[in-house]
């Protein structure tokens, strides 16, 4: 999947998420606000984060593996709004010399987990790296792992 595909179906699948968790709040919520304990849980993070990635121009680099795509497989997750999300602050480390938080943000529906981890920074509320397992029970397994650039080519 081509890098501007790729990122308008993960716009999509955002947009599905943002709706099904109160968007109009969500985008209320800065970075810098929910890290400093308004948000009301890690997810309003997470998902401010996405946001501002998607609105900033940068460039895509994808790498998919396993049976399952990934991007699919989330479409499915939120296709019928009865899936489950949680998100967690794991860790603070770095990441090619930038500070990043670590998040870990699981969706789950009746037939598929996504089992996810995101790296934003600290400093500018992007998202800098993604990765992603699903599986599907039966169905199989795929892993994708998107990596953000924002420097001007």
């Amino acid at each position: 999947m081509n890098c501007f595909l790729a990122r308008v179906v993960l716009a999509i699948v955002l947009a599905s998420v943002l709706v099904a968790n109160s968007a109009a709040q969500t985008l209320k919520v800065g970075f810098a606000a929910a890290q400093g304990g308004a948000a009301k849980n890690s997810c309003d993070v997470v998902h401010a984060a996405y946001s501002k990635s998607f609105s900033t121009e940068s460039q895509m680099s994808t790498k998919n593996s396993g049976v399952v795509g990934v991007t699919k497989a989330l479409g499915e997750i939120t296709a019928d709004g009865s899936y489950t999300e949680s998100c967690k602050l794991l860790r603070d480390e770095t990441l090619n010399g930038e500070a990043v938080s670590v998040y870990s943000n699981v969706m789950k529906s009746h037939l598929v987990t996504a089992d996810g981890k995101v790296w934003i920074s600290k400093t500018k509320g992007l998202v800098l790296q993604q990765e992603v397992e699903v599986d599907m029970g039966a169905g199989g397994k795929g892993k994708q792992t998107i990596v953000f650039d924002y420097t001007k080519k």
